[in-house]
């Protein structure tokens, strides 16, 4: 996780916390087909930064690389990803900003349906 802390320290990030565990995540990466930091690097909206820091928005390691997945590929996410956390208002502030408003729609839909969103 010292890339991601690295990248944040970098881009002027507020990491709140850093999981003790990150085997889950690294299992999402994987079935996501991330595994190396080079391919984590490429998923990285190039305006996540900047959206990042002007909605004053916090989040933890889990929550920004998580991001990053659903915004290159939410439905890829949905398909080949077991995962066991929901989103809810809070969580896609940023997700507002950096995804159409009908693939937003769509993506919340389909959280829906897994039972993953709530208001």
């Amino acid at each position: 996780m010292s890339f991601l802390i690295s990248w944040a320290s970098k881009n002027n990030i507020n990491i709140t916390s850093s999981p003790k565990n990150t085997s889950e995540l690294i299992q999402e990466l994987s079935l996501f087909g991330i595994k190396t930091l080079a391919e984590l690097n490429d998923i990285i909206p190039k305006e996540y930064a900047t959206i990042y820091n002007k909605l004053e928005d916090e989040s933890n390691i889990l929550g920004v690389i998580r991001d990053w997945m659903l915004i290159n590929d939410w439905k890829k996410f949905i398909n080949d990803v077991s995962f066991n956390w929901a989103l809810d208002e809070d969580s896609i502030k940023i997700l507002r900003e950096l995804i159409e408003n009908k693939e937003l729609k769509d993506m919340i839909d389909e959280f829906k349906k897994e039972k993953c969103f709530y208001h």
